[in-house]
């Protein structure tokens, strides 16, 4: 399984978990920032990268 391979590299690797840290924290912040966006402006962010194979 995959969720479990990840979680045990997660444990294993320190500089798996550093990447794996770092991009959840950047994420997040990402979100949080888009959470105070127009929700028309995420809707046409969907459309366009879906559109163009961005999100699969």
């Amino acid at each position: 399984m995959v969720i479990a391979s990840v979680r045990e590299l997660f444990k294993e690797d320190e500089k798996f978990r550093g990447l794996v840290t770092s991009y959840l924290y950047e994420f997040e912040r990402l979100l949080a920032w888009a959470g105070d966006a127009d929700r028309r402006c995420r809707k046409a962010y969907l459309l366009f990268s879906r559109a163009v194979d961005r999100l699969e």
